[in-house]
């Protein structure tokens, strides 16, 4: 008789090799013996303890980031429900509501707390129907009850692949994103206005939970019009801009400007704004160089 360890299948393999000599047979305690053997195998034939879907189970409240060739870092959903319902027979069944999609999955096994499937979603893109699409979900639960989940997309933009994070959504991706829809830019420095600027753009970057960099585009145009044609102003980028907000709906902007613009001068100042139903209303005021009095640039813009 031989005993192994299969670590693949995780039981013992137990191999009786039966010899008989002059027809002697096995004594009863020896059978007894074997028995009692097989009986152990068979009882580490079971699970652990860690493939129990009840382990899983529950209801997961979050946020969903998306991430392909087209853009990163971007908010798929800001409110996203994972609900994960055991079977008897051990599986589990999977409910993964994005806000982009529903990603379902049933009777799915579930082994060290993890979890892995495949199959196909209606996805929708900026409220537009994307078509039925396959998919891969990977996810795991650990002793704290912390689900991490994962989706991949494979045949949108070159693999579309979506995680649910659990918690709140932090305040810097509710302002994150590019603002050139209706865009309008006014210019002023001390009494004298310029011509208003309608090719221009501001971009907020996520840089942690509540900062972000912000990026005004636009001011070049001055040098169009015939009162700005001595203003010579190039794109700046301000970062570690602080987000705050008291009812998540409206979100304050504000920082200091310490940057050089895309003509090489030195541009000092600050930044304070509001952004609402993705509407961004921001003044910079600033110096270039050792200019001493301020320009002022108000922009407004929607996503």
């Amino acid at each position: 008789m031989t005993i192994q360890y299969n670590k693949k299948d995780k039981h013992y393999q137990l191999t009786f090799i039966f010899l008989t000599m002059k027809k002697k047979l096995f004594p009863p305690s020896t059978l007894l013996l074997l028995g009692m053997l097989s009986l152990f195998s068979a009882c580490n034939n079971d699970d652990d303890g860690t493939n129990k879907p009840q382990d899983v189970a529950g209801k997961y409240e979050g946020y969903s980031i998306g991430n392909c060739a087209m853009f990163t870092d971007y908010v798929m959903g800001e409110k996203s429900v994972v609900t994960i319902a055991p079977n008897e027979d051990g599986t589990i069944n999977i409910n993964y509501d994005s806000g982009s999609g529903e990603f379902k999955l049933n009777n799915i096994k579930v082994t060290s707390k993890t979890f892995e499937g495949s199959g196909q979603v209606e996805l929708s893109m900026n409220d537009k129907p994307a078509g039925t699409k396959d998919f891969t979900l990977t996810g795991s639960v650990d002793d704290q009850k912390k689900l991490t989940l994962k989706v991949n997309v494979p045949s949108v933009m070159g693999g579309l692949a979506i995680e649910f994070i659990q918690g709140t959504l932090p305040l810097s991706y509710h302002v994150s994103g590019t603002y050139s829809k209706e865009a309008n830019l006014s210019v002023s420095v001390g009494s004298t206005t310029y011509p208003d600027i309608t090719d221009c753009k501001v971009s907020m970057k996520r840089s942690s939970d509540d900062t972000v960099e912000v990026t005004l585009k636009g001011l070049s145009n001055l040098n169009k019009s015939e009162t700005g044609k001595g203003m010579n102003l190039g794109d700046f980028t301000v970062t570690d801009v602080k987000v705050t907000s008291a009812d998540n709906s409206t979100f304050k902007i504000e920082g200091s400007i310490s940057a050089t613009d895309t003509n090489n001068t030195k541009i000092t100042g600050t930044i304070s704004g509001t952004v609402t139903n993705s509407e961004a209303n921001i003044t910079f005021t600033f110096k270039p160089g050792a200019m001493p009095i301020d320009i002022t640039a108000q922009f407004k813009g929607k996503k």
